[in-house]
């Protein structure tokens, strides 16, 4: 084999080797980019309605104590606020939930919430019963 015909080799196997390399970063390139599109435009917006339901749980939270402590119907409304926030993003949540540990999750959400909620409500009518009662007995003495 002469000095031309290695060189010529040598060339096509560096350029072989080349076009490999190149593929293999392009088919790379195009698997990063389909998975940071999932990211941005389903995972991303998950977790950001994830994060308002956190903040509007503990809202809610806050309106119920605050509303103990002192009564002011101020803090109802909130809490009707917050409620409405709450399942404006559940229900963000819901359409963006594209597997089935999602859906389950958004489904055990609904659960504990449901009762969350159910409890929230009872505390503040029960503040709203003490209320009328001891109302009712100071204007009979």
């Amino acid at each position: 084999m002469t000095i031309a015909r290695k060189l010529w080799l040598g060339f096509g196997v560096l350029i072989l080797t080349f076009f490999v390399a190149g593929l293999t970063i392009l088919l790379s390139a195009a698997t990063m980019n389909r998975d940071l599109t999932k990211i941005v435009s389903v995972e991303e917006p998950v977790r950001a309605a994830a994060y308002e339901m956190d903040i509007n749980t503990v809202e809610i939270g806050r309106d119920v104590r605050v509303y103990l402590l002192n009564g002011d119907p101020h803090y109802r409304e909130e809490f009707a606020n917050d409620q409405a926030e709450f399942e404006e993003f559940k229900a963000r949540y819901d359409e963006l939930a594209d597997t089935q540990k999602g859906k389950e999750l958004g489904n055990r959400i609904d659960t504990l919430y449901g009762e969350y909620v159910s409890l929230a409500q009872a505390l503040m009518d029960k503040k709203d019963e003490q209320g009328t009662v001891s109302a009712g007995d100071q204007k009979e003495f």
